[in-house]
């Protein structure tokens, strides 16, 4: 039976003498979908975006595409400081193969975000892109919490289909649902609350973890999609603590030095980020042994 939660790990861009590397990103994807997910998410946070240039981006996309299969979901992410720059990229990036994008909020201009200038940005955007945006509200890197008032009336708009939330607020989630309309997608971005808002409404997840523990987190979205929420739940906290020693301590460059412990390709995160220090790898790798112990993964490394 086809899973009925959304579920696309953000991934991670790899880079081999300081140039992105389309062979590299192929067999990440490979190994990825073994895992039956819904789509990826590229250009993203944990693809460290920020630090790309334009057609890096677009080679990036390309990449993915040429990997990905047909029917998986391609999002994008597109969110620039200007409008003109969101939209221009946008084009390009849908024409080397996205289907829809992410669109941080722009925020170096913080208080002058207001919720009319918020709701004019993304209004004028969706009007000029060729294909759907999601809203992406990530106040721990924006400085930004998009407001009730400015979601529920951009999600009228025919071409912003969804949100991404990785406020980690469960209290907000809760009273989205209540305001939004049906077809409007909420996807959850904050492993701690996964389950109760998945059971509560939201459709599916957007989970750095996703790219280092794919087993555990594709049985979660079985379990959820079951109706076992109490193993869901005991689940969602072993992934939780992971991804507190993985992503929150060690960020991007964690998430890749797990990817290269499990045989994946993570490889050197790009200036002025730093590879992580042999502590941090080598509690990372006691992590693993752990989770391989407890069953929680059935090897550690996916491959050999």
């Amino acid at each position: 039976m086809k899973p009925t939660t959304d579920l696309l790990p953000p991934i991670t861009t790899p880079f081999v003498d300081g140039a992105v590397a389309p062979e590299k990103v192929r067999a990440n994807v490979e190994a990825l979908q073994r895992f039956d997910m819904t789509g990826l998410v590229v250009a993203g946070t944990t693809g460290e975006a920020p630090l790309l240039e334009e057609p890096e981006r677009a080679e990036l996309v390309e990449a993915v595409r040429n990997a990905l299969p047909d029917d998986k979901l391609l999002m994008a992410g597109i969110g620039c400081e200007s409008q003109l720059a969101t939209i221009r990229l946008g084009r390009r990036l849908h024409a080397a193969g996205a289907d829809v994008f992410l669109v941080l909020t722009p925020h170096f201009y913080r208080k002058l975000m207001t919720t009319e200038a918020l709701i004019a940005f993304y209004q004028a955007v969706a009007d000029k892109l060729p294909a759907p945006l999601y809203l992406y509200n990530n106040p721990r890197v924006t400085g930004i919490d998009l407001s009730l008032e400015v979601i529920e009336t951009l999600s009228r708009h025919e071409r912003i289909v969804g949100l991404k939330d990785s406020s980690g607020d469960f209290s907000f989630l809760l009273a989205l649902l209540e305001r939004l309309p049906t077809r409007f997608r909420l996807l959850v971005g904050s492993a701690p609350i996964v389950v109760p808002s998945l059971a509560v409404g939201a459709h599916g997840a957007i989970l750095g973890i996703a790219n280092v523990l794919p087993e555990p987190v594709a049985r979660l979205r079985a379990l959820l999609d079951a109706g076992r929420l109490a193993e869901a739940m005991s689940l969602q906290a072993r992934l939780a603590a992971a991804a507190r020693i993985i992503l929150s301590e060690g960020g991007v460059p964690g998430v890749k030095a797990a990817m290269d412990l499990r045989g994946l390709y993570g490889g050197p995160p790009r200036p002025p980020l730093q590879p992580v220090s042999p502590r941090t790898v080598s509690d990372i790798d006691t992590l693993l042994d752990t989770l391989a112990s407890e069953g929680v993964i059935p090897k550690k490394r996916i491959v050999s």
